[in-house]
């Protein structure tokens, strides 16, 4: 367990949750290219709750006394877990044709690989 350094904290934070942002901000530009069953079907919503827990579990983390291991786990595996959900949905063939929907994708990865090195920044810092 470490204390929290609040400048590291605060950046973290204030970096991770825009960048969450940004991908529900995709999520949504992509929602209005497609009907709603196609998709359900490929679990398109996944992107969008994994970047919701992503912003719920970081601002749990920056309002508490202590940062612990388990959360630091806690907030690398859901970026895993977001990082993976936008790369399992944006390789389906459907999404090839749409330029517009392409470049949401590629916004959305910008922003997860931004989130991914925050967060190994982030643990290095606190274990």
């Amino acid at each position: 367990m470490s204390m929290v350094d609040y400048s590291i904290i605060e950046k973290f934070v204030q970096y991770t949750l825009a960048d969450c942002e940004s991908i529900i901000s995709e999520t949504e530009n992509i929602e209005h290219y497609y009907t709603d069953e196609l998709l359900d079907d490929l679990e398109f919503v996944d992107i969008r709750n994994s970047a919701e827990q992503l912003q719920t579990l970081v601002i749990s983390m920056s309002e508490s006394e202590l940062i612990t291991n388990d959360m630091l786990t806690e907030i690398d595996d859901m970026s895993i877990e977001l990082y993976q959900n936008i790369k399992y949905i944006s390789e389906n063939e459907v999404f090839d044709s749409d330029i517009e929907v392409i470049e949401s994708f590629r916004n959305m990865f910008d922003c997860v690989n931004s989130i991914r090195g925050n967060v190994q920044h982030f643990v290095v810092e606190f274990k």
